[in-house]
């Protein structure tokens, strides 16, 4: 018995020390998983750019202010944009006259009339259309080889509807059998035709004897289409001068539709249908 108890004895002091090391191991541990958490903070870095927040990938975050004197309490801390200013226009631009109603020279097309005679032709390098007979010719300040109506080959004011105007000329694009393309013409203006050709010009839609269709009309005009066969392309007419600006039947038609095209329908919008039932 004197011989195994010191040998017992001797046997359970390393199994101690083992325990005591497994303790340490563990809690140098612990300092090292704290002292890495220390180091590496996940929230509070400041932006070098607004000395505000920021994300973990260093942009700018927005924050929150609660005492703000609205009673909402929001502000934002954001960037100001840079990429943005005052909207400029084009330099040189100037107004179309047939998609506006009015023009660059500061005239306004048309006027009230009862015969050609009341009615004058003003054609210089900045526009082409009909006024009324006396009334001044404003200053053009653009330069050009010849005059809008006589590159056109317009050359007469006529009174339409009570309205002043130009005559017509051609701009059936059904006709046209060459290969060429027409010019990229405004809104409002619409290729003129030559023959089985484009003309090379633009043309004011109100001066066309037909147009493609009623989106060619300028503003403050009416699209009339007289409904027959074969089928007829429409034209752009002056809204008739004792109709007060409307167009309907009941007025602007009577101008409109006559002779065998005398059946009138408004189709909306500023489009008025003939109908022949004598065709």
């Amino acid at each position: 018995m004197r011989l195994t108890f010191p040998m017992t004895l001797v046997l359970l002091l390393p199994a101690c020390g083992d325990n005591g090391g497994e303790s340490s191991t563990s809690q140098t541990s612990s300092n090292s998983n704290s002292n890495s958490s220390t180091d590496t903070p996940s929230t509070g870095t400041t932006s070098p750019t607004t000395g505000g927040p920021a994300s973990s990938s260093g942009e700018p975050v927005s924050t929150s202010d609660t005492s703000g004197p609205t009673g909402s309490g929001t502000t934002s801390t954001t960037a100001p944009d840079t990429t943005s200013g005052p909207a400029t226009s084009e330099p040189g631009t100037t107004t179309d006259a047939s998609s506006s109603g009015g023009t660059d020279t500061g005239v306004m097309p048309g006027g009230s009339c009862k015969t050609d005679k009341d009615c004058a032709l003003h054609n210089d390098c900045c526009d082409c259309f009909g006024i009324l007979a006396g009334d001044p010719d404003p200053i053009c300040k653009k330069l050009c080889d010849q005059p809008i109506c006589d590159a056109l080959g317009i050359d007469q004011a006529v009174c339409r509807f009570g309205v002043c105007g130009t005559e017509r000329i051609d701009c059936d694009d059904s006709k046209v059998l060459c290969d060429s393309l027409p010019p990229d013409c405004p809104k409002g203006q619409v290729p003129g035709v030559q023959g089985n050709c484009w003309s090379g010009m633009c043309v004011p839609a109100l001066s066309c004897n037909v147009v493609p269709d009623c989106g060619a009309c300028p503003p403050d005009s009416m699209c009339v289409q007289k409904i027959g066969k074969p089928p007829t392309l429409p034209t752009c007419e002056p809204i008739p001068d004792n109709c007060g600006g409307k167009i309907d039947c009941e007025c602007a038609g009577t101008f409109a539709c006559t002779g065998q095209f005398n059946v009138c329908n408004f189709d909306g919008g500023n489009q008025i249908s003939c109908g022949c039932p004598q065709c």
